[in-house]
């Protein structure tokens, strides 16, 4: 490792800009480090830092010739060329060399031959990977079931290639894996090969159709009629089509001598700026009094989790009990519902809101967003007040007109189509 070490070295050039790489011992100069570059008996002085050489612009050509021997100056002056001191650091660059191959990169050896074809070509990275006969048979071979099309150059293209296809939202995670199995199997089939195995090609196939549909079986457990191989796989997730499920959902009215408090949270990047609404309305659909207010960023259900707090927070402080709590948070009521454990972030918060529940005049009712529109609407609206961090409305004419829009159409119970897309478990070719 230490005799690894030293070839590495000397591969790495440091460029020179606020000059705090060695002199001697660091490769400054695209020599390699002076200390072996120079005679022995060289004298190194006071000299240590390569800053020492440097002018504000410039080399110091003076103490480049008394300090260092002529041949490495006058290689200096002429190959580094005229530097400008700065404040960053020196950068390390990795030197060109022939082939990525980490022998040939220590020197250990010149070049490294492909032992996979017969063409005597040199195993780079591009070669094993793309231009070998076997690895531009194997993309080919999945390529064409895409439809993905263009020149292999580089490896680095070539998977950016796959990345960015054109396809399907379903089919785009198996574009993104295609390369990884095939990369695998030519590094794999390389090692067996070079040490007396083999491996053939149809093998490979075989593999890489092995491996994309136990990837496929286990990204979408719910397609019962998955084929097991890559062009039925295309064929399938590019036709695939969900199941389209409609829901009616409307706005419901208290029960006569009730009340109902609709809350809503949001958040702005979750987490980002947030907000709080809940608004009261009675019987007869009428606001009784809303509030929206802007809180410090959290997240989602935080939000959601405070709006709920202070909508029952006033309803009980202004006896507007008993009340129904509607919200479009499913967490919210499957937590105080006792189903489902509550998250850390909230629970200080659940346990006051249960605690103001113990007298049993509240209920807690879950809908959809399009049965929270007013409460949604304003939630959203406060947000855009710079400034302003807490707004009140005691009656449905303070309310701004596309909320008395939304008022309206619950009121008279003017229904709204939910509509979801939904996994279409037995779909077939």
């Amino acid at each position: 490792m230490l005799q690894a070490r030293d070839f590495i070295d000397q591969e790495i050039w440091w460029e020179p800009r606020n000059g705090q790489c060695s002199v001697w011992f660091d490769n400054w100069t695209q020599l390699g480090a002076l200390h072996y570059y120079l005679p022995i008996n060289h004298d190194h002085g006071q000299l240590e830092e390569v800053q020492q050489l440097m002018l504000v612009e410039g080399w110091n050509n003076t103490l480049l010739h008394e300090k260092l021997s002529e041949e490495v100056s006058n290689h200096i002056t002429s190959n580094l060329g005229r530097i400008q001191r700065s404040d960053e650091r020196d950068k390390p660059w990795w030197m060109p060399t022939s082939t990525g191959e980490v022998l040939v990169r220590m020197r250990i050896v010149n070049s490294v031959k492909c032992c996979i074809c017969n063409t005597n070509a040199e195993e780079t990275c591009d070669h094993l990977f793309i231009h070998c006969p076997t690895a531009y048979c194997l993309w080919r071979e999945f390529a064409e079931a895409t439809g993905i099309q263009g020149p292999m150059v580089q490896l680095r293209q070539v998977i950016q290639l796959w990345w960015e296809a054109d396809c399907g939202s379903k089919l785009k995670p198996m574009l993104h894996v295609v390369p990884i199995f095939i990369i695998w199997k030519l590094w794999k089939r390389r090692n067996i090969v070079k040490h007396g195995g083999c491996m053939s090609t149809h093998n490979m196939v075989r593999e890489i159709n092995k491996h994309l549909y136990l990837f496929a079986k286990n990204r979408y457990p719910w397609l019962k009629n998955l084929p097991n191989t890559w062009p039925m796989i295309v064929k399938l997730l590019e036709e695939y089509s969900p199941l389209v499920c409609c829901r009616v959902v409307y706005w419901m009215h208290p029960p006569v001598g009730r009340y109902k408090c609709n809350t809503d949270g949001t958040s702005k990047g979750n987490p980002g700026p947030s907000s709080t609404t809940f608004c009261i309305p009675n019987e007869e659909g009428n606001l009784i009094f809303a509030e929206a207010s802007v809180i410090e960023a959290c997240y989602a259900i935080v939000a959601e989790v405070k709006a709920f707090k202070a909508g029952l927070k006033y309803c009980i402080e202004n006896d507007l009990l008993p009340i129904i709590m509607e919200t479009d948070s499913f967490i919210i009521k499957k937590v105080l519902d006792g189903v489902w454990e509550v998250p850390w972030s909230i629970s200080v918060d659940i346990q006051c809101i249960k605690l103001w529940m113990e007298n049993g005049e509240v209920e807690v009712v879950h809908t959809y967003r399009e049965g929270n529109r007013l409460a949604d609407y304003l939630a959203n609206h406060i947000v855009h007040f710079v400034g302003t961090n807490v707004i009140q409305f005691n009656s449905t004419q303070e309310l701004p007109q596309l909320a008395r829009k939304i008022l309206l159409t619950e009121q008279r119970k003017i229904p709204h189509i939910r509509i979801k897309k939904m996994q279409n478990k037995s779909f077939s070719t």
